[in-house]
This record gives C-alpha cells, structure tokens and sequence, in this order.
C-alpha cells in the first residue's frame, strides 16, 4: 500500500513530501512507541488516468476519487488501484492517514475498496487490520499530528494498492467508501479545540469498470 498527497490541477501532478531517497515517509503511533514506515512514492498519474465512462463523482466539499491506470487486463497482468480525497472549496480539513490499506483498518479511518463481478458478488478478499491504541493523556492535538493530513484547498491525499488476488475473467465493477471512526469519538469540546474540523462524513467513490481477458 502506499499513500499519496498532492496538488489539483487540470492534470493531476505528483507532489509527494520525501526524504532524500526518495521515499515517503508515514509515521504512525502505536502504544507507546512510534513505528515509521517508508514507502515508495506512487508511479501513477492522473496524465495516464480516465474515469470510466467520465463517470461523476458526487458533489460535495471534500470528494473520493477512484482511478485505475486502465480499463482492461489479462489474466496475469496486476490490477493496481489509486483512491484519493480531494479538498474542492477554499478552506482546509483534517482527513485520516493511518489507512491500513483498501483492505485493513487502523480502527481510526479507512478507503475501503469493494470489488464486484459481472453477476453482481463480491469478490472476497481477505481483510486485516489492528487496534491504535494512544497512550494515557494524548491530546487531541497530538492525535491530529500523527494520525491525521491538512486537506488544503486543491489538494488531494490517498492510497495506492495492487488487488492481492487474481481476477478470474470477466466484467468487474470498483467502488470505495471513505470512513472516519476515530474523531466521531471526540467530544464537541475536543473537536473545537482545533481551528480545522476533521472530516467525518462518510464518502462513497465514482464506480469504475474493468474488463479481465484469459
């Protein structure tokens, strides 16, 4: 899985922070410690990227975007999966970090990529994740710089993930949901506590459709 930020423009262009090898750097908080993953910054671009059938995505302040770099595939090639928030109105939100990938969760915010087939059924993958648990007397400030990104105006922030199992052929159909669970714990109190509201409304992506040939 990797995670992604960067700047809208008519193209979407890749504007990942990175240390000096090039790699992304996600810091999550777990206990009492601090783990540091490095990841690799995402070779897809929105340049190479069409929605299926230009399909709309729903109209709201922040919306999930869901891309794939084509439509159709054979049976061996890697199906790989790009999802993103995007920040559309000129004022800033918090939105998670700690994903866990299209099919685990963090217990705090999630994309969850759903796949079905030409008949209609899910496609069962799998699904992990694990407790984020915060040490006693973590602020809610705290919380905010290591579980959560500032969606600036015009920015986006989400994931890459190759779909772990091999699609037999056919017709598929891709949708995500974005969840927020963490800060729906919060009291009214402590969200005010920051000047920038965390997103917490749920957000359901554009469907895509890809074709898998033998």
């Amino acid at each position: 899985m990797q995670t992604l930020q960067r700047r809208a423009v008519r193209r979407i262009r890749l504007a990942l922070g990175s240390n000096r090898k090039g790699q992304v750097m996600l810091v999550c908080a777990f206990g009492l410690g601090l783990i540091v993953l490095s990841l690799q910054p995402p070779i897809v671009s929105s340049a190479h990227v069409r929605l299926w059938n230009n399909a709309s995505v729903a109209s709201h302040e922040i919306r999930l975007v869901l891309e794939t770099s084509k439509t159709t595939y054979r049976i061996d090639e890697p199906v790989e999966v790009l999802a993103y928030l995007e920040n559309l109105v000129e004022r800033s939100f918090y939105v998670g970090n700690a994903l866990g990938g299209f099919w685990g969760t963090s217990e705090l915010h999630e994309i969850r990529l759903t796949i079905y087939d030409d008949k209609n059924k899910e496609v069962r993958i799998g699904r992990g994740g694990g407790s984020w648990v915060w040490k006693p007397g973590t602020t809610i400030e705290e919380k905010l710089a290591l579980a959560y990104t500032q969606l600036r105006p015009g920015t986006v922030f989400g994931q890459k993930e190759r779909v772990p199992i091999a699609l037999r052929p056919g017709r598929y159909r891709l949708t995500a949901v974005y969840r927020e669970m963490e800060a729906l714990s919060w009291t009214e109190a402590e969200r005010r506590r920051s000047s920038i509201p965390v997103w917490t409304q749920p957000l359901t992506s554009n469907t895509i459709e890809i074709d898998v040939f033998p």
